[in-house]
C-alpha cells in the first residue's frame, strides 16, 4: 500500500498549520492586544504563548517525521551529504536552512520575547514592553515571510522538470 498521499496530507497540514499561526499573529494580534485591558494584558499574552507552544510543538513533531519518511522515499533523493546532486536536492537542502532560521526565530519568540514582555507589562515598564512589542512584531513578520518562502520551494520543487509527478510533490516535502 502506498502511504504517499496520506503522509504528504499530514505534512502539509502540519506545514500550513504553523505558517498560518505566524500570519494569524502578523494580522491579529496587535488588532487584538488594543481590546485587552492592561490589567489583563500580561495573563493575555501568557494564555497566547501557551497556545503558540503547544501548536509549535505539535506542527515540527509531525512535519519532520512525516517529512523524513517521505524525504527518504523519493527518488530525487540523492542520499545524506549530497546536497548538490541534482535541483531537488539542492532547493530541500535550502528549505531545510529556512525551516532552521524559522525554529531559531519562533524559539527566540515564544522562550525569550513573549515571557519577557508579560514580565514587562507586570511590572509596569511601559518603555520595555514598547520595545518587546517591536522586537515581537519583527519576529512574526521574519517567521511570516519565511513561512511564504518554504511554500514557494515546496511548489518550485514539484514543478521541476527532472522529478516524476508524484515523486517530486512528495520529495519537497520536509
Amino acid at each position: 500500500m502506498d502511504y504517499t498521499v496520506p503522509l504528504l496530507w499530514i505534512h502539509l497540514s502540519a506545514i500550513v498549520t504553523w505558517i498560518g499561526l505566524w500570519f494569524n499573529t502578523l494580522l491579529a494580534f496587535n488588532s487584538l492586544r488594543r481590546f485587552v485591558p492592561d490589567s489583563a494584558r500580561a495573563s493575555f499574552i501568557s494564555t497566547l504563548r501557551k497556545r503558540y507552544l503547544t501548536i509549535t510543538w505539535a506542527a515540527i513533531a509531525v512535519f519532520i517525521v512525516t517529512g523524513t519518511i517521505l524525504m527518504e522515499t523519493n527518488e530525487n533523493y540523492p542520499g545524506f551529504g549530497h546536497f548538490f546532486d541534482n535541483s531537488w536536492a539542492t532547493l530541500v537542502v535550502l528549505k531545510h536552512i529556512i525551516v532552521i532560521i524559522m525554529l531559531a526565530v519562533s524559539f527566540t519568540l515564544l522562550y525569550g520575547i513573549l515571557p519577557r514582555m508579560a514580565t514587562a507589562i507586570i511590572g509596569g515598564d511601559k518603555l520595555g514592553e514598547e520595545r518587546l512589542l517591536r522586537r515581537e512584531k519583527l519576529a512574526v513578520a521574519a517567521l511570516a515571510t519565511l513561512g511564504l518562502a518554504v511554500l514557494l520551494i515546496i511548489v518550485t520543487v514539484a514543478e521541476l522538470p527532472e522529478s516524476g509527478e508524484t515523486a517530486a510533490l512528495v520529495g519537497c516535502l520536509l
